[in-house]
């Protein structure tokens, strides 16, 4: 994926609306694509690199309003 690195930072940040519409400016796809590609990069991260989250896997996915 183009931007990965950028993807990946906003991941790790915990910044999932912005990594969507990162993912969509990069591979001009819809939203659920884009949130499947998000989550197949999250799952890669959170393997990969595991002391990068600060959050817990629960909370990762928790959106507040």
């Amino acid at each position: 994926m183009e931007d990965c690195d950028q993807v990946d930072t906003l991941i790790v940040e915990g910044r999932r609306i912005q990594a969507v519409q990162a993912i969509r400016a990069a591979r001009e796809c819809t939203i659920p694509d884009a949130l499947d590609m998000l989550a197949e990069r999250y799952a890669l991260l959170r393997a990969a690199r595991p002391d990068d989250f600060t959050q817990s896997h629960e909370d990762n996915w928790v959106f507040y309003s």
